[in-house]
Formats: structure tokens, sequence, C-alpha cells
């Protein structure tokens, strides 16, 4: 795991000292060396995490044998030495690999197939690779979007890096902010791709490669979710049992491999355990597990996480956090992520792997497992609201719900609130969130630089270019609404939320994180198991099923809480004075976001007990604070 830096310009535009910022920007990302290299129109920059090949010929940038080629890469490619073998069988003369490294093996089977060798790596990775002899760079993000890419593109400038705020560090970006990226946040939590906060600034899609040089810039998709959709889907419980299994037993053993020592996050719940247990029937010997909790027993599952511990027999590590402690964490909070992000959970995850790194370099997570398999409630609301009596009925249910003194029934009451059935999956994600409405943010949003138009193509950009995905399947058979809101939950809110919170967290504190649930083999078998077998009443179905044979079913019995804090109680006392300080009228005015009116009035409804809005003000406080942070 490492960090990945440079530019591309054939006018002298950047200088050595931009890469060198570049470099020392993210050495939290790799702290263990790094490296730079210049050549014409291209910088190259590289923190490296050592890994694999804990020696110096590890190192990066790295050169081809035939000293053409040069690469910069983050990640880890998990069948390296399988493409070691067969790059060295297939290319008729010997090829004696200088390093034991996946490094090399990527770089020298991209010399040998081309750019569509990326689609037999397996792993996570963003890597550049240079030609030096045509002054071109391509440039690589995974299938998933595990690793992320953010870059800078002008139509004349290109520079990239692994966190957008290395960008912002380079003063001739004079970076901007998108003001169109913010109706997108406030509705979602995050910024989807390819947008970011800035002007200029995008986020490398999933599945996606760019080629940059003297024949221009060209962007190209190397891999869809929706490609690997099938007519006809595993319907027989024992064969999707036995091929799920053997996936995941497969995947975990991949991710296993490490010259460093490595743990596991375990939160107790369905996904991080069976990761675990099937770590443990692995690996041989005792693994180090890792979880939190929370001195509000309300949110507390320690205890859930120390019994599965002790069922499997890992070395188990816990922390407790505190009001405090939460508080002690913003800034770190802050600094990682970059851009606006409402993921509150991030604050956890920071404090997870800041405990985890104490122990190990590496950690395997379960992200992933609720979307491969059905476990958000958002899956439930699909499907109602693709009824048709429901939908037709949307206003009148909705009405009702507000009438009642129920807080839970206001809440679910936005859910009904729908104009636009085009929108569905981002109205969905985004109530189930607690998050701001689409007809919200229209009365929200205080700056006049967007028509109505406009505002309302943002807001319905993530399900536009998702609708359009779903219309170029070569193949298609009649998805059921839970199949598309998990699809569009795949494509969205797993690479731009939760899997930039967990790498931010974690390189945070130079600790690598892997996730097995998402070894695109995996990914692409569960897109075509029945809905039945992911949830039949009973969510993550044959998740659980397969967990149960090894861990005992009653660890489990209760109701599902998620990775959250007990952030709206904090926000009642301890935490009340980010209200105060960064939602005050003085603050919301010099920003010029949002109406001020507006604000006080959510402000007093959540003082007066609608519970469920604390979500709106946690975005909106991450709003501002990001303004405040930046100097805007």
């Amino acid at each position: 795991m490492c960090g990945i830096s440079g530019y591309y310009s054939t006018d002298q535009f950047f200088h050595p000292e931009d890469l060198d910022l570049m470099v020392r920007m993210q050495e939290h990302r790799g702290p263990d060396s790094s490296g730079t290299y210049r050549d014409g129109p291209i910088g190259l920059g590289h923190n490296r995490l050592r890994i694999l090949d804990l020696s110096e010929k590890g190192s990066q940038p790295m050169h081809s044998a035939c000293n053409r080629y040069v690469i910069i890469y983050n990640g880890e490619v998990y069948n390296y030495e399988e493409l070691g073998s067969a790059l060295k069988t297939n290319t008729g003369t010997p090829f004696h690999f200088r390093s034991s490294s996946d490094t090399e093996v990527i770089l020298e089977s991209y010399i040998a197939q081309g750019p569509d060798f990326v689609k037999n790596l397996n792993g996570m990775f963003a890597f550049v690779i240079y030609d030096k002899e045509l002054q071109e760079m391509v440039l690589f993000r995974d299938r998933i979007g595990i690793k992320p890419v953010y870059y800078f593109w002008d139509g004349f400038h290109f520079a990239f890096c692994s966190e957008i705020q290395t960008l912002k560090k380079i003063g001739k970006l004079n970076l901007k902010i998108n003001y169109s990226a913010i109706p997108q946040y406030l509705h979602l939590g995050y910024i989807p791709a390819p947008f970011t906060i800035y002007e200029n600034c995008y986020k490398l899609e999933p599945g996606h490669y760019i080629r940059i040089g003297a024949s221009g810039f060209e962007k190209k998709k190397y891999w869809s979710l929706l490609a690997a959709e099938k007519k006809e889907v595993v319907d027989d419980e024992p064969t999707a049992m036995k091929l799920l299994s053997d996936l995941i037993a497969s995947s975990v053993q991949y991710q296993l491999k490490s010259d460093v020592p490595y743990g596991i996050f375990l939160s107790g719940g369905i996904d991080s355990s069976l990761v675990t247990a099937s770590a443990v029937k692995l690996a041989g010997g005792q693994i180090n597990t890792f979880s939190i909790g929370f001195e509000d027993q309300r949110y507390n599952e320690a205890s859930y996480a120390k019994r599965v511990a002790e069922h499997l027999g890992t070395n188990h590590h816990e922390f407790i956090v505190t009001t405090n402690d939460a508080i002690d964490t913003l800034g770190d909070y802050m600094s990682s992520y970059g851009e606006p992000f409402a993921d509150s959970s991030g604050i956890p995850t920071l404090l997870i792997s800041k405990l985890a790194r104490k122990y190990v370099t590496v950690a395997l997570s379960g992200e992933g497992g609720d979307e491969l398999f059905h476990g958000y409630g958002s899956y439930k609301w699909a499907t109602r609201l693709e009824n048709y009596f429901i939908y037709k009925n949307r206003f009148l249910i909705s009405k009702i719900l507000k009438s009642t003194s129920s807080d839970r029934n206001k809440r679910v009451a936005d859910m009904f609130l729908i104009d636009n059935k085009d929108a569905l999956r981002s109205h969905i994600f985004s109530q189930e969130q607690y998050f701001f409405s689409a007809e919200e943010i229209s009365g929200l949003f205080a700056l006049n630089v967007l028509s109505s138009d406009l505002l309302e193509h943002l807001l319905e950009f993530t399900d536009t270019t998702f609708q359009n995905s779903l219309e170029e399947r070569v193949e298609h058979r009649k998805l059921q609404p839970s199949e598309k809101q998990a699809m569009y939950d795949i494509q969205y809110y797993l690479p731009d939320n939760l899997l930039v919170k967990v790498d931010r967290a974690s390189m945070h504190h130079s600790l690598e994180i892997r996730v097995p649930y998402l070894d695109h083999r995996l990914v692409e078998a569960s897109m075509n198991i029945s809905p039945r077998l992911k949830n039949n009443g009973v969510a993550k179905y044959i998740l659980k099923e397969i967990l149960y044979k090894q861990v005992p079913q009653t660890y489990f019995e209760r109701p599902k809480k998620g990775f959250s804090i007990p952030l709206k109680h904090w926000l009642r006392k301890e935490m009340y004075f980010l209200i105060d300080d960064y939602l005050s009228p003085a603050n919301i005015k010099q920003a010029g976001l949002v109406d001020c009116e507006y604000v006080r009035q959510l402000i007093n409804r959540f003082n007066e007990g609608e519970d469920y809005l604390f979500q709106r003000i946690w975005l909106l406080i991450n709003l501002h604070m990001w303004m405040r942070t930046n100097g805007y």
C-alpha cells in the first residue's frame, strides 16, 4: 500500500519542487521510503509502505528490465505469483525477475501484453506505467474502486495523486470550488465520481484507465459490473453455498499474503465474523483481531466481537471510544478526507486504525458484504416503492405519517415524498441515510449560480448514469428492485463513500486495509445469485448460512446496528459546540452556501425533539468545517 503522484505537461508548467511537494504530502501513505522520476514532460512520485518484498529491490519508481518503462503503484495484486509464472512460460525465453514483488510482475506483464493485461489482475490497485520512448503514461484504477485516483485536467496540464488535498497544495493549479458538487454532497453525503469539490479535478472511475501523451488525453473503461450479469441466476441453495464458500476462502487465502504482520477488523457482525472465521481456518496460528466500542451501551457492540473472537481463538484487542476521543479525532477526520464527507463512522475507523497499527501493518475488513448480499434496509424500500399501489398513494401515506407524533413516522414519511421516479435510487439512499431530499435542497441551497434545471440534473446524475449502464447490458434479465438498488450502491456508495472512508482512515495511520468481499470474482458471482438467497425475509441469508457452519447462530441474534457512533446524542450535549460554531448565523452567511433561516429552523426542530435531523445537521457542520479549514 502506497501513495502515488505525478504530472504530465509539455510546456514546463510543473517544476521539480511541485513533485517533491506531492511526495511530502503523501508521506503517511508510505513512510518506509519515497522516490521520484522525471523525464521530459512527466514527473512520477512514490511513497512506499513495505508489504511484499521488504528489500530495496521492491522500491519505486521501478524500471523495467529493458529500461524503457517505469511504474509507480499503490495497492496489492494477489495473483502475482501465477501471473509471474505465466509470464515466464509465455515469453518464449527465460525471464528472471529481479525482485519478489508484485510491482515487477505488473510492469513486465504490461510490456508483454499491453493495457488489456489489467483484466488478468486480481487485487486492489492504482498505478501508472510510463513509456520513455513514446513519452506516454497510462494510469489504471481497479475494478471496484478500492484504491483512489484523483486527477487535475484543464485540457493542457495533467496531475494525479492518491489524495485530493495533495492537488490542493499545488498553488499554481489555483483550485476553485465546484459549487455544483455541493447539492450532490447534501443529497448523498459524498461527492460521486467523476466529480470532486474542485473545478477541473476529478475522480477516475473504477474499472477505467487514462492514457495521456503526444496523442492527447483518452479515458477508457475496461470493466463493468453489469457486464458480469448472466441471463440465468443460481437459484439452488447448496450450489450457491458451495460457490460462495469456495470464493470467499480463495479470496481470504489470497489476501493473507504478506511479509509483515496482519490482523482483522472484527465488529462482531456477519461480514467481519465470516472473514475472521475463514482466516483462522486457513492461516494457522493465532490471528490478531481488533474491535471498537462506545461508552454509550446503546451503541456498544464490543462484547459481541469479543465473544466471536473467543470462539475462534484470536488474539483480540478492544478499544472503547469516549466522546473526548471522538472530539480529539475531528482534526484528523477533516484532514484525512480532503473534501466534504459526511460518514461519521470515519471517526471510529480512524481510531481502530490507530489501534491496529500498533500491532500490524495489514488488516482485513468486511466492506462489501451488505451490498453484495442485500443487507441494507434500502433494498426493502426499493421493493416497496416500485409497488404500483404504494407509489400511486405515496403522498397520502406521507401525509398520514407526518400527522402522527412519532419521530420514526416523520422520518419514514420523507421516504414517500418523491416527485420523479427516475430519481428513485438516489432518493431511497438519501432518505435511508436521513440526508436532504431533492425538494429540501431546492429550499436550502442559497447560491444563485445554479439554475433549478441544473440543480435537478445534478441531483439525478447518479440515477441517470446508472440507468444508462443498465441499458448497456449485453445480456438482459428482469432485475428485481432490490438488485437494482444494490447495484447502484456498488457503483456509487461503495467506491465513493465506504472505500474512501476505509482508505483515508487507515492510510492516515500507515495501515493497509484489504477487503476480501470485493475480490472481483466474488463480486461477479454475487451478481448472479438469486435475490431470494440473499434476502428471503432474512437479510444476507446465504452469507449467514455459510457463517453459521463455523460460528453459532445464537451469537448474531440481535438487530443490525452497523458501524455507527452515538452522533445524535453527542450533538445534543458534548458536541453541541459544533452547531454553535460552524452553523452560527455569522458563519453560514460568510460561507454563503445555504439559506441561514432554513438552517436556523432545522436546528430548532432538532432541539425540540426531531432526532432524525441529526444527519442533516452533521452534513452542514462538515460542509462548513471544510470551508473554514480550507480557507474559503
